[in-house]
């Protein structure tokens, strides 16, 4: 049972990218939003009785991080937020959700600037077993097929 969800969990793939922001940086203490986009990257089930990875309701949690937290819905910083996707998930299918976050520090400059580690994201997202789990059994049938100049 493990090893499939660690297969499952493979097939989840998440993005982001800094929506909304007032500048070409961010500063301490401005607002900003990020935009989620969760992938189901499992093949299509294209051979009969395949398993098929749908995932139901998918759900991100977000905790704050050194560098920014996210918001609640009332606008005030908090140590973790989750917010569900929108839809289920087929394979190839992607969906997106925005958290607003705000900035609370930044990195020491030095020689060599590196990019600060803003947020740091979990995805929950049940598996329908309906479609992962199916009973399949083939069955042949025959008849006696006769030329035209045969018939009775």
């Amino acid at each position: 049972m493990q090893e499939l969800l660690e297969l499952a969990s493979s097939y989840l793939y998440l993005s982001s990218r800094i929506s909304n922001k007032s500048g070409r940086y961010i500063n301490e203490g401005e607002r900003f939003s990020v935009r989620f986009s969760l992938t189901n990257t499992a093949p299509a089930a294209t051979q009969l009785g395949a398993p098929r990875f749908k995932f139901l309701s998918p759900y991100l949690l977000v905790q704050q991080t050194r560098y920014a937290a996210p918001l609640s819905s009332s606008g005030n910083p908090v140590s973790l937020v989750g917010n569900n996707f929108t839809s289920h998930l087929e394979p190839g299918e992607t969906t997106s959700t925005e958290v607003d976050f705000i900035a609370l520090d930044t990195a020491d400059w030095s020689v060599f600037h590196r990019n600060e580690e803003y947020v740091k994201a979990t995805v929950e997202a049940p598996i329908d077993t309906t479609y992962l789990f199916k009973a399949l059994r083939s069955f042949t049938f025959s008849t006696d097929i006769v030329p035209q100049s045969a018939r009775d």
